[in-house]
């Protein structure tokens, strides 16, 4: 992995653990079902191994 690539990888980490966070919470509160908290995480979880995965593995929009 170049450089170039290690601050982005970095920042989507983060959001990434805030939306898990933020699930996490929200079911903590009662704002959110089991259900709809682990579609969150998943969710989150999917979305950074689709932005760590190199450019030419990448699926179409």
């Amino acid at each position: 992995m170049s450089s170039e690539n290690i601050r982005p990888l970095a920042t989507t980490a983060l959001l990434a653990i805030a939306e898990v966070k933020a699930a996490t919470e929200a079911f903590n509160r009662g704002d959110a079902n089991l259900f709809d908290a682990l579609d969150a995480i998943a969710v989150a979880i999917q979305m950074f191994q689709a932005a760590a995965r190199p450019e030419g593995h990448r699926e179409a929009a």
